[in-house]
């Protein structure tokens, strides 16, 4: 599936915030282009997916006792 400009940079803000709880603020959306915003929405996939499976929700575990 080919995306956007725009779809990529609201996916990996979107995404970012939910992981992180901010915004990123370390890119200029303007200058990067479709290949590279690609590049950071499959590496913070990774990381997203990583920190799921660390959490152990990946498991079926709800941290409850």
């Amino acid at each position: 599936m080919k995306f956007i400009h725009e779809e990529l940079t609201d996916y990996i803000s979107d995404l970012y915030k939910a992981m992180y709880g901010i915004r990123p603020r370390q890119y200029v959306w303007s200058e990067l282009t479709v290949t590279q915003l690609e590049e950071i929405a499959d590496k913070l996939d990774e990381t997203a997916n990583a920190m799921y499976v660390d959490s152990g929700l990946a498991d079926g575990q709800t941290g409850e006792a």
